[in-house]
């Protein structure tokens, strides 16, 4: 569990209830007085119950090293009520339940691992029992943090493909897809008067596909335009130095 504060909104997360005798890591970006929560000054003697944390029993934090942080929002108007973090071999290793703020479906999750960067893992939207695949990987770096209160990692089921992260990006980003048949298809990019300033083409397989792309384009403001089974579609991208 983890939390993080945005001068508008106030404290947001899991992480509702410092123990006595726990450990905590704290980042800040400047020097400052650190209250937390906000309204513990406020209670007469000082305690604040604690409440109950959701969990999944499978999940053994201290099985594993190293820990970093994510913030991610659901971008599905389908009903989800959890975010699932698996490792290649299909263990555990992070869970968040996904809660209102602000008007957004937003989960804040702490993710484990052994080494300090370099694992690929796959993130799942859980309802009940049932799981769905949003095809969004997650690459592990201890201490790190993915996704902010303004820009949360944007996670979708694959059927409700399109969503491009990072967005901005600097050199690559990504965007799922879905495909009827295995076919080539071109993808094109162009400034926003329609100029066409880069193409190439990618092979889709049959299904989910998640596309890692690196256009070679200076820094701006982007169309991606393709067709897939007959049909087109198009993302606005943003390219930085």
């Amino acid at each position: 569990a983890f939390a993080i504060y945005d001068s508008r909104t106030g404290w947001s997360g899991t992480l509702r209830y410092l123990q006595s005798g726990t450990g905590y890591m704290l980042k800040v970006n400047k020097a400052q007085e650190f209250r937390y929560p906000q309204y513990y000054n406020t209670l007469s003697n000082g305690r604040l119950a604690q409440p109950a944390l959701v969990t999944d029993s499978s999940l053994e934090p201290a099985a594993w090293e190293y820990n970093m942080n994510v913030i991610a929002e659901l971008k599905s108007n389908a009903y989800y009520e959890s975010v699932w973090v698996m490792g290649a071999n299909g263990e555990l290793r992070g869970y968040g339940t996904i809660d209102e703020v602000d008007g957004r479906k937003l989960s804040f999750l702490t993710i484990y691992g052994n080494s300090q960067l370099g694992e690929t893992l796959s993130i799942q939207l859980g309802n009940g029992l049932s799981r769905a695949a949003t095809g969004a990987t997650l690459a592990f770096q201890a201490d790190g943090v993915v996704g902010t209160l303004q820009e949360p990692l944007p996670l979708s089921p694959l059927e409700n493909s399109g969503v491009v992260y990072p967005n901005p990006f600097t050199e690559s980003f990504s965007v799922g897809v879905r495909a009827q048949s295995r076919q080539e298809v071109q993808l094109i990019y162009t400034d926003m008067l329609g100029h066409t300033m880069y193409q190439q083409k990618q092979m889709l397989s049959s299904g989910d596909n998640q596309l890692t792309l690196t256009p070679q384009l200076p820094a701006g403001v982007y169309m991606l335009h393709t067709v897939i089974d007959g049909q087109a579609q198009s993302w606005k991208i943003f390219k930085t130095e």
